[in-house]
């Protein structure tokens, strides 16, 4: 999505079904020149690990409300620059993952009742 600017099943389908090149408008032949353009670039592997990590660290930011009040544009941006009040533990311990919820038998069988009931509750009702 982000070297070709299309969606996955867009380029899905580009790539299972090519049409001959003169076959193409020139609206058709742009990702195919933006795949070149990628695949000349020396640098395009070490690029698309720096925006996979800026956008790693904007979802970090925007998931544990690390900076308060921000939106997707100023996260990236932000991401950029190192965070003065994110130290790198800080960072493992939001990356660990939570604890799975185990249900006894009870509580199982009372979830059952609950959905025959009303199979589609309503948030309220959920909480």
């Amino acid at each position: 999505e982000s070297i070709l600017g299309l969606t996955q099943g867009s380029v899905s389908d580009l790539l299972s079904r090519p049409k001959p090149w003169h076959k193409l408008s020139l609206k058709g032949r742009e990702p195919f020149v933006r795949m070149q353009l990628w695949l000349n670039d020396p640098r395009n592997v070490e690029k698309l690990r720096d925006m996979k990590k800026m956008e790693k660290k904007a979802y970090l930011k925007r998931r544990y409300g690390l900076s308060p009040g921000s939106d997707s544009e100023s996260s990236n941006a932000r991401s950029e620059c190192a965070s003065p009040g994110l130290q790198p533990q800080d960072l493992s311990l939001l990356q660990m993952k939570k604890p799975r919820v185990v249900l006894a038998p009870e509580e199982k069988e009372a979830l059952k009742k609950a959905y025959k009931q009303e199979p589609y509750p309503s948030q309220q009702t959920i909480e």
